[in-house]
């Protein structure tokens, strides 16, 4: 059975490659996530820890060192600048949920916009910018960029709520949010102006990640009514295509402008890719397995991510010029 890809469709704050692999009973095993990967081969992720919950990890020459909490023992990683800071959510001691920066070992609560009870952060720029989204009470969420130690609010397309997904190295954050008809578009913001990506001819979009050189990338609903991965610069978006099947997204996105994601094949399998002058790739699987997702690319082209084995196992992988490495479970 593969896994339930077009969940993140409808949560896109899940898309940082998590995977929920159900097993033969029906049962939910552990999970391995993988959130990014710098120039320097550093991986982090999130593990479950049978019976403790979630654990954040960065796992560099194959060894994963975990990242802690804020006191309330677990933890999730989201991203990975090319200093080694890291960013996600933790539990405090309380209970509550609040976005991280981890930097040389020490994890730091970012805390919350006014009013809100919980936070959590989904990226970190090379120059140490932080975006995520908060509550703000009225249960309403809004999309964050955090500097100099405050926490901002980014605002939305004119609807209630927002999410911020990615940000580059320029300040500039792309994510989704729901416009004055309560629809769900993505968005880039610069200058604390939002702009509205539009869509691939369908009624909503996401974006996912954004690159220095300013492409952005994500998933918008098209004209037949399918989940298609998107490529948008200079004003425009791209429908990246599938492997073959009806439906794909796309995660991550480096400065060349080359795309890691995943999308449905003939067979109706999910498949990692690479996206690249204007062809998709298909990654493949690990040995014997059947599924996989790519959730981070680098400068150089690595793309990381996560499939399943021939024995039912979930392991990172690693790939680079057709080749794809085994990391194992971590």
């Amino acid at each position: 059975m593969t896994p339930n890809l077009w969940i993140r469709t409808l949560c896109a704050g899940l898309a940082w490659g998590i995977i929920f692999v159900p097993s033969a009973q029906g049962q939910q095993r552990s999970t391995t996530s993988v959130a990014g990967v710098n120039k320097d081969g550093q991986i982090v992720g999130t593990r479950t820890v049978a019976g403790t919950g979630t654990q954040a990890f960065v796992l560099k020459d194959g060894q994963a060192t975990p990242l802690g909490s804020l006191g309330g023992g677990s933890s999730m990683a989201r991203s990975i600048n090319d200093d080694g800071h890291i960013v996600g959510e933790s539990r405090t001691a309380g209970g509550e949920a609040r976005a991280f920066l981890w930097e040389d070992g020490r994890m730091q609560d970012l805390g919350t916009l006014p009013g809100g009870q919980w936070s959590t952060a989904t990226a970190v720029s090379a120059e140490g910018v932080v975006v995520g989204q908060s509550s703000v009470g009225g249960g309403a969420v809004r999309g964050f960029i955090w500097e100099d130690g405050r926490m901002r609010d980014i605002g939305t397309l004119g609807g209630s709520s927002s999410s911020a997904h990615a940000v580059n190295g320029e300040g500039r954050v792309v994510g989704e949010s729901t416009n004055r008809q309560g629809l769900m578009r993505g968005f880039i913001w610069e200058d604390g102006r939002m702009q509205d990506l539009g869509t691939l001819g369908g009624s909503w979009s996401s974006a996912s990640a954004v690159s220095d050189s300013g492409h952005v990338v994500g998933q918008s609903m098209n004209r037949s009514g399918e989940a298609r991965a998107f490529l948008w610069e200079d004003g425009r978006m791209r429908d990246l295509g599938t492997l073959g099947g009806g439906q794909s997204t796309a995660f991550a996105v480096n400065g060349k402008g080359e795309v890691a994601g995943e999308s449905q094949t003939r067979s109706g399998y999910v498949h990692a890719f690479l996206w690249k002058e204007g062809r998709m790739i298909d990654i493949g699987t690990l040995s014997g397995g059947t599924w996989s997702s790519a959730t981070g690319i680098n400068a150089d082209g690595a793309v990381v991510g996560v499939g399943d084995t021939g024995s039912g196992e979930v392991h990172l992988f690693t790939w680079k010029d057709g080749r794809m490495t085994d990391l194992g479970p971590q």
